[in-house]
């Protein structure tokens, strides 16, 4: 009339009893039932057995059929237990300001699908990136510096773990761009015009030591 519950990722085995009627008995899927969780089979003597691939709760109904053909059906629901629900980034990657970053975080365990938020009374994440509810973290940051914020991923069964991350924005390395200088002719004005890259603008240009 129940069954026990499983752990995804387990071997599951339990065999279904039937009494009365003629004996011996040979189980199968009734017509129009919903299938087996995934990894799981039933053998014509009742052997319900596998290695269950997915969490969640699996409804599905059996039919008994004696030696006489009679028949018997039943609903049955198995509780497949996933791993508890888990973040597994530990920390995001440096990004460069004015530069395109795109980031992924992720979780195991628990119910998928997983939904991503910022946590509540958290701070936001830095100016001009968003996160999506699958976990992508994207944008063009404008100002340098380290945010500390938490995210949240909440699972299919509305269990949610919440954990901190910080984001770190960079200055582009300072680099001089300018590499050839234009021609000059003795005894004529000459100008010409360095250029740099990167860095903390503005510049101040000196003959080096």
């Amino acid at each position: 009339s129940s069954l026990q519950s499983a752990t995804m990722g387990n071997y599951y085995y339990t065999q279904l009893q039937a009494n009365g009627c003629q004996t011996p008995f040979q189980w199968s899927l009734a017509s129009g039932s919903q299938s087996l969780p995934p990894g799981l089979t039933l053998s014509s003597n009742g052997d319900l057995s596998g290695t269950c691939e997915s969490a969640g709760n699996f409804t599905f109904t059996v039919r008994v059929t004696d030696a006489g053909m009679n028949t018997a059906e039943r609903q049955l629901t198995l509780n497949v237990i996933g791993s508890p629900l888990q973040i597994s980034t530990y920390q995001l990657p440096n990004g460069t300001i004015n530069s395109n970053y795109t980031a992924q975080v992720s979780a195991i365990g628990g119910q998928p699908p997983y939904i991503w938020s910022v946590a509540p009374g958290s701070a936001g994440l830095p100016a001009n990136l968003s996160l999506a509810s699958d976990g992508a973290i994207s944008g063009i940051p404008t100002s340098a510096g380290t945010t500390y914020f938490y995210l949240r991923v909440t699972d299919a069964a509305s269990a949610y773990v919440d954990q901190m991350f910080s984001l770190t924005f960079l200055y582009p390395e300072l680099a001089i761009e300018t590499s050839a200088l234009p021609a000059a002719t003795v005894g004529q004005p000459y100008e010409g015009q360095l250029v740099g890259t990167g860095g903390l603008t503005p510049y101040f240009w000196s003959l080096a030591l």
